[in-house]
């Protein structure tokens, strides 16, 4: 299973989830998730009047409610060639202890959201783990 760890632009700049091409992604199941930090921006840029940015947070943290207030906290996006469910990341409490990298500044939300990638890929290790972004900081950080 390949699963994604979402960044905000992907809800702020890109077309609609169930309208980007993930057949050309790969043919297993895909999970996406949303991190915290993500989630936190999203409901911070929503007050952002007017703009562009606030109504696409407004429609993500829409969509979030709508991610909570299914049956099992995840959508299907698509069903099939590949599978596509989205959800949070879940609460981990790690079997060891994590090593992060150094020069994580957990401070940052670019750098939280690359520490939830670690801990799910720790947990989960059979689980092909992406950041899934096309913010040039958080490519570089996490690469």
């Amino acid at each position: 299973m390949k699963v994604l760890f979402l960044d905000t632009n992907l809800f702020l700049q890109c077309k609609d989830l169930e309208q980007l091409p993930w057949d050309g992604l790969v043919n297993e199941e895909i999970v996406l998730l949303i991190p915290q930090s993500v989630r936190d921006e999203i409901d911070r840029l929503k007050q952002d009047g007017n703009s562009r940015r606030a109504k696409r947070s407004r429609k993500a943290s829409s969509f979030f409610r709508e991610i909570i207030l299914s049956g099992d906290s995840e959508v299907t996006i698509r069903n099939s060639n590949p599978t596509v469910r989205i959800s949070f990341t879940p609460v981990l409490k790690p079997k060891i202890k994590i090593d992060l990298p150094e020069f994580l500044d957990l401070s940052r939300a670019d750098d939280r959201i690359i520490a939830e990638a670690f801990s799910f890929r720790n947990a989960y290790p059979d689980d092909e783990v992406v950041i899934l972004t096309n913010d040039t900081n958080l490519a570089l950080t996490s690469k």
